[in-house]
Protein backbone atom coordinates (compact mmCIF):
# COMPACT_ATOMS: atom_id res chain seq x y z
CA UNK A 1 0.00 0.00 0.00
CA UNK A 2 2.75 2.41 0.90
CA UNK A 3 4.49 2.30 -2.48
CA UNK A 4 1.56 1.79 -4.85
CA UNK A 5 1.02 5.50 -5.68
CA UNK A 6 4.75 6.19 -6.02
CA UNK A 7 5.23 3.23 -8.35
CA UNK A 8 2.24 4.27 -10.45
CA UNK A 9 3.45 7.89 -10.74
CA UNK A 10 7.00 6.87 -11.67
CA UNK A 11 5.88 4.34 -14.29
CA UNK A 12 3.35 6.81 -15.70
CA UNK A 13 6.03 9.49 -15.95
CA UNK A 14 8.31 7.29 -18.09
CA UNK A 15 5.49 5.74 -20.16
CA UNK A 16 5.87 2.23 -18.71
CA UNK A 17 2.47 1.62 -17.10
CA UNK A 18 2.39 -1.85 -18.64
CA UNK A 19 4.70 -2.86 -15.77
CA UNK A 20 2.25 -1.73 -13.10
CA UNK A 21 0.31 -4.69 -11.62
CA UNK A 22 -3.04 -4.76 -13.44
CA UNK A 23 -4.89 -5.84 -10.29
CA UNK A 24 -4.03 -2.55 -8.57
CA UNK A 25 -4.63 -0.29 -11.57
CA UNK A 26 -7.89 1.16 -10.27
CA UNK A 27 -8.78 4.46 -8.70
CA UNK A 28 -9.83 2.68 -5.52
CA UNK A 29 -6.49 0.92 -5.04
CA UNK A 30 -4.57 4.13 -5.71
CA UNK A 31 -6.88 5.97 -3.30
CA UNK A 32 -6.15 3.33 -0.65
CA UNK A 33 -2.44 3.97 -1.14
CA UNK A 34 -2.94 7.74 -0.87
CA UNK A 35 -4.86 7.46 2.41
CA UNK A 36 -2.45 4.87 3.82
CA UNK A 37 0.51 7.15 3.13
CA UNK A 38 -1.22 10.15 4.72
CA UNK A 39 -2.38 8.16 7.76
CA UNK A 40 0.86 6.30 8.48
CA UNK A 41 2.87 8.02 11.16
CA UNK A 42 4.51 6.05 13.92
CA UNK A 43 1.83 3.39 13.78
CA UNK A 44 0.49 1.47 10.81
CA UNK A 45 -3.18 2.30 10.23
CA UNK A 46 -5.89 -0.20 9.46
CA UNK A 47 -7.99 0.82 6.46
CA UNK A 48 -11.53 -0.22 5.60
CA UNK A 49 -13.11 0.94 2.36
CA UNK A 50 -16.37 2.81 3.01
CA UNK A 51 -17.39 3.96 -0.45
CA UNK A 52 -17.11 6.83 -2.85
CA UNK A 53 -18.81 10.17 -3.34
CA UNK A 54 -19.21 12.19 -6.51
CA UNK A 55 -19.37 15.87 -5.65
CA UNK A 56 -18.66 19.27 -7.14
CA UNK A 57 -15.08 20.24 -6.39
CA UNK A 58 -13.42 23.36 -7.80
CA UNK A 59 -16.26 23.75 -10.28
CA UNK A 60 -16.15 20.19 -11.64
CA UNK A 61 -17.83 16.94 -10.68
CA UNK A 62 -15.15 14.74 -9.10
CA UNK A 63 -14.97 11.42 -7.28
CA UNK A 64 -13.62 10.96 -3.75
CA UNK A 65 -12.89 7.61 -2.10
CA UNK A 66 -13.55 7.22 1.61
CA UNK A 67 -11.92 4.90 4.13
CA UNK A 68 -12.22 4.25 7.82
CA UNK A 69 -8.75 4.72 9.30
CA UNK A 70 -8.18 2.78 12.53
CA UNK A 71 -5.46 2.71 15.14
CA UNK A 72 -5.30 0.31 18.05
CA UNK A 73 -4.93 1.88 21.45
CA UNK A 74 -3.04 5.02 22.10
CA UNK A 75 -0.81 5.89 24.99
CA UNK A 76 0.65 3.02 26.96
CA UNK A 77 -2.09 1.41 29.02
CA UNK A 78 -4.84 2.92 26.86
CA UNK A 79 -6.89 0.14 25.28
CA UNK A 80 -9.19 2.42 23.27
CA UNK A 81 -9.25 2.27 19.49
CA UNK A 82 -9.16 5.44 17.43
CA UNK A 83 -10.90 5.81 14.10
CA UNK A 84 -11.02 8.65 11.58
CA UNK A 85 -12.30 9.36 8.09
CA UNK A 86 -9.69 8.93 5.36
CA UNK A 87 -10.26 10.75 2.06
CA UNK A 88 -8.61 10.43 -1.35
CA UNK A 89 -9.37 12.52 -4.37
CA UNK A 90 -10.28 14.33 -6.47
CA UNK A 91 -10.44 11.67 -9.14
CA UNK A 92 -12.03 12.03 -12.54
CA UNK A 93 -15.50 10.53 -12.90
CA UNK A 94 -14.06 8.41 -15.73
CA UNK A 95 -12.66 5.48 -13.72
CA UNK A 96 -9.98 4.85 -16.36
CA UNK A 97 -8.25 8.11 -15.44
CA UNK A 98 -6.00 7.64 -12.43
CA UNK A 99 -4.33 11.05 -12.21
CA UNK A 100 -4.95 13.67 -9.56
CA UNK A 101 -6.37 11.54 -6.78
CA UNK A 102 -3.66 12.35 -4.30
CA UNK A 103 -4.12 16.14 -4.45
CA UNK A 104 -6.64 16.27 -1.58
CA UNK A 105 -5.77 12.99 0.14
CA UNK A 106 -5.68 13.00 3.89
CA UNK A 107 -7.35 12.17 7.16
CA UNK A 108 -10.05 14.17 8.93
CA UNK A 109 -8.41 14.35 12.37
CA UNK A 110 -10.81 16.89 13.92
CA UNK A 111 -13.21 14.28 15.31
CA UNK A 112 -13.52 10.52 15.43
CA UNK A 113 -15.13 8.68 12.55
CA UNK A 114 -18.92 8.68 12.70
CA UNK A 115 -20.78 6.60 10.11
CA UNK A 116 -23.81 8.88 10.39
CA UNK A 117 -21.75 12.00 9.68
CA UNK A 118 -19.56 10.85 6.77
CA UNK A 119 -20.83 13.49 4.35
CA UNK A 120 -20.51 16.27 6.95
CA UNK A 121 -16.97 15.17 7.85
CA UNK A 122 -16.02 15.04 4.15
CA UNK A 123 -17.42 18.54 3.60
CA UNK A 124 -15.62 19.87 6.69
CA UNK A 125 -12.33 18.29 5.52
CA UNK A 126 -12.63 19.83 2.06
CA UNK A 127 -13.59 23.23 3.51
CA UNK A 128 -10.54 23.18 5.76
CA UNK A 129 -8.33 22.15 2.83
CA UNK A 130 -9.70 25.04 0.77
CA UNK A 131 -8.98 27.48 3.61
CA UNK A 132 -5.39 26.25 3.81
CA UNK A 133 -4.93 26.68 0.05
CA UNK A 134 -6.15 30.27 0.27
CA UNK A 135 -3.58 31.18 2.97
Amino acid sequence: KAWRRTLYDQLHQVGKLQFFPARYLTQQYLAESDVYTEAYDEEEPGLSYIGKREIMYNGEKKRFYLFKVSYEGGEEGDAADYTYLGIAGPYFIDARKMEGGDKAAGVYWIENFDAEKIDQQLAAYLDKLEEQEEE
